[in-house]
């Protein structure tokens, strides 16, 4: 960064006070001695003048008289205009050097600052961003956007530390810069430079070069900007215009930039000779005035102004010329009219002395005393005129010029004093830095200057009524400080006439025709005459500069009212300046503040404390007496729900307003940004009822901004004044817009952190219930495992509920087929038992038979009645058998339905599984928009990094925007972060999705494993079914062998041989008999066993 160097204390010694000799035409003076030849002269003079009779000698006299003050006045009116015409030269000669020299060195520091802030941007110093890979392409297009936005530079490239070119805009190429001075301090001293003048393809041009640095502080390449100088001399074109000619010479008296471009390059002693002694490498003295030269063999004045370009001492010279013919065109016609008037002078007085010559002489010699005390400088003599003859008009001429020279005299005496004055005022209102010091300053020096009696300020409001904020005024007379005054004819009839430059003189106010409403405005501060001028600032009128004279009417002469004037008119830059460094520290101030809030405000987790923090920050930095936030319900009542106010006046939190015109006519513009700054609410056109709603909180200005939350009109946040009017100032507008647009953003931010807390804990609970409800039912069916079907699970509302009333169905249904199964079983065992012993009583009478024939026929009505008995029995089992493949078939009717059963459950594991899939894709979209969120906030962050470089490119003025646009990237990151925790508990209920899952399907198998039970159980009842079937057969015939052996009882004794045979065959179907009813009595008991591990009741 370039600085001005301090001006170091002149040092001049022989060599150089003879330079400046020279170069300013001063010579010594060569006395003239006296020499024979000039007294002869003087002898023959004096022997001539004594020949002369009294008529010449009074001739000539008048002559002399007449024309030698004429010529001695217009000299000394030559000489002093002359040297004040000099001075004004010199000091726009020097104003000039030094104002450029601050716009250049203002320029060369801002583009060297736009060059620094290409160097640290992030596309050249990382390899990644947001894990993708920084390409040159990215690089490139960055370097062609700076280009555009900084239409300045020729060109921009990026160097590597050879000094090869790397990337440049446009295609322009610098050529390798290695061995260039610059380029190699850039890199050894880590800093940023301009070089010296560089030729490149017939043209000159600066460098401005940055260094960019890595991460730990190392210089990794050279961004270099390259300025034409033809575009930097455009800048000061409007030198030209003046006729005026500017050079900026480097530390080596190289001109690198000029008006006249074909000298750039060129040394300025080879332009200017005289600038060879002046001028060195760095120590150079700052020549304070104008000095002269010559140019191209003309004459010409300069000025001289010197720099420190950079930290190295390098020193730049600015100078400005001017031809010494056009700043001097003025004296050849000031001293054309000065001899024409000594010419028309003196041939007057040769007149009018040929005529008095020959009258009285006396007349003549007391005029010609009198005339020569006159021309000894005493011009307050009068000659006394007798008659109206020549003599006399000659002793009127004498008087009317000796007045004319007293009055010309003291004119140039008053106008050197208010010139100086005028100096000393504009000189002391340049120094203020408040306006009332400037008001100050001219009250006081013009009541001063003009010797009045009171010199007041007065300024204006919005409406015209005036006030008089500064005053100087004599101890004698009522003070006016402070009086508000309204005129209601000055708007229509007097502003546009102020702005176009009237000033007002009025002699006696009494006889100037004034209104008899002015006069009493004026009365009571007894003003008798006055002097009015406008204060014109930035093209309005701010007020009016007013001096009074309360002693008795005055005539305002034309310097006075020119002096007046002219102090009015410079306390308008005076002011302007004053206003500016106010709003630009109240800028800076206001610029802080809001990036300080706006830190707070997004670090705030909760709506209490956004507005807690907006509203105290706010009135700390507009330094109000009140701030407050009022939201509004559905109807549009407000309700005060955050203040922050200076305990002196009444607090307003919780306050209910209603204004019934709010809704219909300002919903709207507060929604499309309206901000209402009121300086004085009394005189701001509220109606009565507005007015009557702030009076009870002191209110006497406000400023309202809207807060907008999802394009919606929250409420206002406003800032009142209590202690007076105010004149609210655009920054202060613009800041407290700012700050409202910052609340509505957090507000947002925290409703959604607020909504997903409320969802992950909504989700959480629904989850932890469902865990809950499943343990509970699987606790509840976990004895059906163990045969208990007695149990039944809890059923409740929801999906679990219906899974356990499903189980409750099964469970019955299978623990009525047990319960039927169990009774089949034990029926058919009782009679097996029972079929068992009769069998084996059949066996015993059977081999009785075979071993005593013989008595068998003797026993055959015994045979006949047991083959009866035999016959009853087999019809028995077989009703037994019959009823026993009844309830096989009911059982194996109730095994299906259980088996059907089983299946619905599957069925209603399989739906429930399929639901808890679909939410682990609900889940999956949940991740898809989390993702589609983190992708909202990587572009926000590139958008807030092309807000940063476009508020870079606006210099101090987007500042306030960059403070902005960085936190628009801090939240980006945030909600980067927030989205990854988010993307973490999405996948972690996808984890436990698909473990529930899991548990569905190793539910179903196990529902799966009951249908295979139960269709063994089937199986084994389709075998009883068929023994049954095996064993009806066999009892038939049984009965048909009984039946036939009652029909045959008869024929026994004849077929004894065949009885043998068929009571061998007998016990051998005996047998078999007996051995398949073991069977069956085994598969029975089987059955019973299975079935008992069942708990029915």
């Amino acid at each position: 960064m370039t600085q001005t160097s301090p001006k170091p204390t002149p040092q001049v010694n022989n060599s150089q006070s003879k330079n400046l000799e020279q170069l300013n035409g001063s010579s010594s003076v060569t006395k003239i001695s006296s020499s024979p030849v000039l007294n002869q002269a003087g002898n023959t003079f004096k022997s001539w003048w004594q020949k002369q009779n009294l008529k010449n000698k009074a001739t000539i006299t008048a002559i002399l008289m007449g024309v030698v003050p004429s010529v001695v006045v217009g000299s000394i009116a030559y000489l002093s205009t002359n040297a004040q015409f000099r001075n004004q030269v010199d000091l726009q000669l020097a104003q000039t050097a030094s104002s450029v020299t601050r716009e250049l060195e203002t320029y060369l520091n801002s583009r060297l600052e736009n060059i620094e802030a290409i160097s640290q941007l992030d596309v050249f110093t990382i390899r990644t961003f947001r894990g993708a890979p920084v390409t040159e392409a990215d690089q490139q297009a960055y370097l062609d956007n700076y280009l555009q936005i900084y239409p300045d530079f020729d060109s921009i490239g990026v160097f590597n530390l050879r000094g090869d070119l790397v990337l440049t805009t446009e295609g322009r190429d610098f050529g390798n810069q290695f061995t260039q001075g610059y380029f190699s301090e850039v890199i050894n001293q880590k800093s940023s430079k301009i070089s010296s003048l560089i030729q490149r393809n017939g043209e000159s041009y600066l460098y401005m070069a940055s260094p960019i640095l890595n991460a730990s502080q190392e210089v990794t390449a050279v961004v270099v900007g390259s300025i034409p100088v033809t575009g930097i001399a455009n800048l000061f074109g409007y030198i030209g215009n003046n006729q005026q000619d500017f050079y900026i010479v480097n530390s080596e008296n190289q001109i690198i930039i000029s008006s006249e471009t074909e000298l750039v390059g060129t040394t300025i002693e080879e332009v200017i000779p005289q600038t060879r002694n002046i001028l060195g490498g760095n120590t150079v003295a700052d020549v304070s005035e104008v000095l002269e030269g010559r140019k191209n063999n003309e004459e010409i004045l300069f000025a001289l102004n010197t720099w420190q370009q950079d930290q190295e001492q390098r020193i730049w010279k600015t100078l400005i010329t001017i031809d010494s013919g056009t700043a001097f065109a003025y004296k050849s016609a000031l001293l054309g009219w000065l001899f024409t008037g000594v010419v028309v002078t003196g041939a007057a007085v040769a007149v009018a002395s040929l005529l008095l010559a020959g009258k009285a002489t006396d007349p003549i010699t007391k005029m010609s005393r009198a005339v020569k005390k006159i021309g000894q400088g005493e011009l307050d003599q009068q000659i006394a005129v007798d008659g109206d003859d020549e003599i006399a008009q000659l002793g009127e001429n004498v008087n009317q010029m000796t007045s004319q020279l007293r009055n010309l005299i003291q004119e140039q005496q008053m106008f050197a004093s208010q010139s100086n004055l005028l100096k000393n005022i504009t000189l002391e209102m340049t120094k203020a830095f408040e306006v009332n010091e400037v008001f100050n300053i001219a009250v006081n020096e013009i009541r001063q200057a003009l010797g009045s009696d009171r010199v007041i300020v007065y300024t204006f409001n919005e409406n015209w009524q005036g006030t008089v904020i500064a005053e100087s005024v004599d101890r004698n007379y009522p003070r006016a400080l402070g009086a508000q005054i309204h005129d209601p004819c000055f708007e229509g009839k007097y502003v546009d006439k102020y702005l176009n430059g009237r000033v007002q003189a009025t002699n006696d106010i009494y006889n100037a025709g004034l209104t008899d409403c002015h006069l009493k405005q004026l009365e009571p501060f007894a003003v008798k005459a006055n002097l009015v001028a406008p204060v014109v600032v930035e093209g309005k009128l701010l007020g009016l500069l007013i001096a009074h004279q309360c002693s008795s009417p005055r005539n305002w002469r034309p310097n006075e009212i020119d002096f007046f004037t002219q102090t009015a008119t410079q306390m308008g830059p005076a002011l302007e300046r004053v206003m500016l460094i106010q709003n630009q520290q109240l800028d800076g101030f206001l610029s802080v503040k809001l990036k300080d809030i706006s830190f707070k405000i997004a670090e705030s987790l909760n709506q209490e404390k956004v507005f807690e923090v907006t509203t105290a920050k706010t009135r700390e930095a507009l330094r109000t007496d009140r701030v407050i936030i009022y939201t509004f319900d559905q109807d549009w009542k407000g309700t005060i729900i955050a203040e922050s106010v200076d305990p002196q006046f009444p607090q307003a939190l919780g306050a209910m307003i209603k204004d019934p015109c709010f809704a219909d006519k300002y919903v709207d513009k507060y929604k499309q940004g309206r901000v209402q700054a009121t300086p004085n609410i009394y005189t701001a056109g509220l109606t009565k009822c507005h007015i009557e709603q702030l009076e009870p909180f002191a209110v006497k200005a406000n400023l309202v901004t809207p807060v907008i939350v999802d394009n919606n009109l929250l409420g206002l946040l406003i800032a009142h004044q209590c202690s007076g009017p105010r004149q609210w100032t655009e920054s202060e507008s613009s800041f407290i817009s700012q700050l409202a647009t910052q609340i509505g953003p957090a507000l947002e931010r925290i409703q959604l952190l607020e909504r997903q807390r409320a969802s992950e804990l909504e989700q959480r609970q629904e989850k932890e219930r469902i865990q809950q409800r499943a343990l509970e039912l699987l606790m509840q069916v976990d004895p059906v495992s163990q045969g208990d079907l007695t149990i039944r699970a809890t059923v409740t509302e929801d999906e679990i509920g219906t899974i356990a009333d499903s189980y409750n169905a099964t469970i019955e249904s299978l623990r009525k087929i047990v319960t039927q199964v169990q009774g089949g079983t034990r029926a058919v065992t009782e009679v097996v038992s029972e079929q068992e012993a009769v069998i084996a009583n059949l066996a015993i009478e059977i081999l009785r038979q075979s071993d005593d024939i013989n008595v068998a026929l003797e026993r055959v009505q015994s045979l006949s009645f047991s083959a009866r008995l035999v016959l009853d029995n087999a019809e028995q089992a077989e009703q037994a058998v019959l009823q026993a493949n009844r309830s096989v078939e009911e059982g194996e009717l109730a095994m299906n339905r259980t088996v059907d059963g089983i299946l619905a459950i599957r069925e209603t594991v399989a739906e429930t599984a399929k639901k808890v899939k679909r939410l682990g894709e609900s889940t999956q979209k949940i991740s898809k928009v989390v993702n589609l969120i983190g992708s909202f906030a990587d572009q926000t962050n590139l958008l807030a990094l092309n807000a940063s470089i476009e508020a870079a490119h606006a210099g101090e003025e987007g500042r306030g925007f960059a403070v902005v646009a960085e936190e628009v990237r801090s939240l980006a990151r945030q909600s980067a972060e927030a989205t990854s925790d988010i993307e973490k508990v999405v996948a972690e209920i996808q984890q436990e999705t698909n473990e529930v899952v899991k548990a569905m399907e190793f539910g179903t198998e196990q529902v799966v494993e009951g249908t295979r039970l139960v269709e063994e159980t089937r199986a084994s009842l389709t075998q009883i079914t068929a023994a049954s079937a095996q064993i009806n057969q066999l009892v038939t015939t049984i009965a048909s062998a009984a039946a036939e052996q009652s029909q045959t009882s008869d024929e026994i004794t004849e077929t004894m041989a065949d009885v043998a045979t068929i009571a061998s065959e007998t016990s051998t179907a005996v047998e078999d008999v007996a051995r398949k009813f073991r069977k069956l009595l085994k598969v029975s008991e089987n059955l019973q066993e299975s079935v008992s591990k069942f708990k029915v009741s």
